[in-house]
């Protein structure tokens, strides 16, 4: 395609072109040659002065395509949609359910299942596509602008350049976040989208200047120690936004229909991304409660030498103080199957001790790293994550898992601790571990 400034410069262009491509021993077709246009037709869309649009051969065919019902129906509806997801601000999105209901109908025979919420994405894709806003041409002398959201399952973007009009959008962007994202906080997703956004926008910018307005403070992210992003993926973003071209500005609110955006001031700041850890990630304390219940937990799984069958069991001490004396009691001995590993027998006695709190203050000793850590942090990250793995299966023991998650609620407050295991020491601790050790294993 070649732009010119005027209809005589045009002709001397394409001119040259053709010559060009003649000694170089191409060949063109001259019925595809639309010469010295104001307006052309290319690969699906419009362009003009004006900017880009799709055509309305292709709006029309999306507009008049049936509900789909069978898996090839469906691929293709999508497929038209894709190719006009720039123009279409939530794509992602509106996309979701109908993608959710392709990846069902492999196994259903290839028919498509229809419900509420598929219909309504469906009809609304439609109606956005046939009603998609004229996107302007880039003009690489002037600066652009990327303004960035996450709202913990989609990240959307809209590229603008500034003109006496405002900004004036240049593409939108849309994605899923990847189970992995869905089960961080909503800083870590914010930078997963600012690296999304300026990733997806590098086919237009190449490399001319850029400001992204997102509303945490992604470089602070990317700098504290406390992240549990993998090293890997924290790489990843680095190599995409540490580049000299862009300035990131945090910014307060972001509306994407205006395009507007302020720079956050301190008054503003609801939290320092650098150390903000959500609330719901510290509703389980790591030391001991003054004057609260004091249980011992422990779970068990072995195969006996001689038979080779599996044992499983989990068990529940209580510690009564008095004074200067204490007593230790077993409050609980569960048998389990014997499928059940050690890790879902510990997380057994773990919801069995929460259970038994019911409604008062608690402080749980456990041995298992596993368990502990689970309880201080990963679960919270499972559950955004819908309990699913990188690959889209469940997470091992998701039936435990949610189990616990409703028995953390129970106790009023709740404090999990992990102790050391197999200290032959006599102290209150070591002893009361040492018991619940006793009677996981009594149990299976």
């Amino acid at each position: 395609m070649v732009c010119s400034a005027t209809e005589d410069i045009s002709r001397e262009d394409t001119i040259g072109l053709l010559c060009m491509l003649a000694e170089k021993g191409y060949k063109v077709d001259k019925n595809k040659l639309q010469y010295v246009q104001t307006e052309v037709h290319y690969l699906g869309q419009i362009i003009s002065k004006d900017g880009r649009r799709v055509t309305p051969d292709r709006v029309q065919s999306i507009r008049n395509m049936s509900k789909p019902t069978t898996t090839k129906q469906m691929q293709k509806f999508l497929g038209l949609c894709n190719y006009v997801r720039q123009w279409v601000f939530d794509h992602a999105t509106l996309t979701a359910p109908l993608l959710t209901a392709l990846k069902e109908s492999h196994a259903n025979a290839n028919k498509v299942d229809w419900t509420d919420d598929r219909e309504t994405a469906f009809l609304e894709l439609k109606e956005v596509i046939t009603n998609a806003p004229v996107l302007a041409t880039p003009e690489y002398n002037k600066h652009f602008y990327l303004f960035c959201h996450c709202n913990g399952t989609t990240m959307t973007a809209v590229l603008t350049q500034k003109t006496s009009m405002g900004h004036k959008p240049i593409a939108y962007y849309s994605g899923l976040l990847d189970p992995v994202m869905k089960g961080h906080y909503p800083c870590e997703q914010a930078l997963a989208a600012a690296a999304f956004a300026v990733q997806k926008s590098t086919t237009i910018v190449m490399g001319s200047p850029l400001t992204l307005y997102v509303e945490h403070a992604v470089f602070a992210i990317l700098q504290r120690n406390k992240s549990t992003l993998t090293t890997q993926r924290v790489s990843v973003y680095e190599v995409i936004l540490l580049i000299p071209s862009l300035q990131v500005v945090r910014c307060h609110t972001v509306n994407p229909a205006t395009f507007f955006a302020h720079p956050v001031s301190e008054d503003e700041q609801v939290h320092d991304c650098a150390t903000y850890t959500p609330e719901e990630e510290s509703e389980v304390r790591e030391d001991p409660i003054p004057g609260s219940m004091l249980l011992f937990v422990d779970g068990s799984s072995f195969i006996d030498q001689e038979t080779g069958i599996r044992h499983s069991g989990a068990a529940v001490i209580r510690a009564e103080q008095q004074g200067s004396s204490d007593t230790l009691q077993i409050v609980s001995q569960i048998p389990l199957p014997s499928h059940f590993s050690a890790q879902a027998a510990n997380l057994v006695a773990m919801i069995e001790a929460l259970q038994h709190a019911e409604g008062l203050e608690v402080t749980i000793y456990s041995d298992s790293a596993y368990v502990t850590t689970t309880v201080h942090s990963s679960i919270r990250r499972w559950e955004r994550r819908g309990f699913l793995k990188s690959d889209g299966s469940p997470v091992m023991h998701k039936d435990l898992l949610e189990q616990l998650i409703k028995a953390l609620t129970l106790p009023s407050k709740v404090a999990v601790i992990k102790c050391a295991a197999h200290t032959n020491q006599q102290d209150l601790i070591s002893r009361g571990n040492a018991l619940a050790d006793w009677a996981a294993k009594e149990a299976a």
